[in-house]
């Protein structure tokens, strides 16, 4: 299924839109140059010593996401289409319980009672 530089933009915004881009390879090797750079700028000891890892560690999982992508078929195609099919019924329901809460729903109310517990009893830090 050919898809169109716009279709995935459209069909993923706003959800990780700003990686999608016309060259992605480009801007993920870039990216990585980049962040391996910031390790070694006038940096000595532990800095390089973390730059270093992270050069190896990153182009060996790079080198790894881009052989499955090349695969054909592509992995990520199923992949992208069970999450969409998740985040789909995921909104559904919130849409639901949404429409109930309005209706005055028990099951709604006692959930959102429940939501607003949990909310309640998060500590952010």
């Amino acid at each position: 299924m050919p898809w169109s530089f716009e279709d995935i933009k459209n069909a993923i915004d706003p959800f990780t839109g700003c990686f999608v881009s016309r060259i992605p390879l480009t801007v993920v090797y870039l990216s990585l140059a980049l962040k391996t750079a910031s390790f070694f700028n006038g940096k000595t000891g532990e800095k390089n010593k973390q730059g270093f890892e992270f050069v190896q560690m990153g182009t060996r999982r790079l080198h790894e996401t881009i052989q499955k992508l090349v695969r054909k078929p592509n992995p990520l195609i199923e992949h992208f289409l069970r999450e969409k099919q998740g985040w789909n019924l995921y909104y559904d329901i919130l849409d639901t319980i949404e429409r109930d809460l309005k209706k005055g729903d028990a099951f709604a109310i006692a959930l959102q009672e429940k939501a607003q517990s949990l909310v309640k009893g998060c500590k952010i830090v």
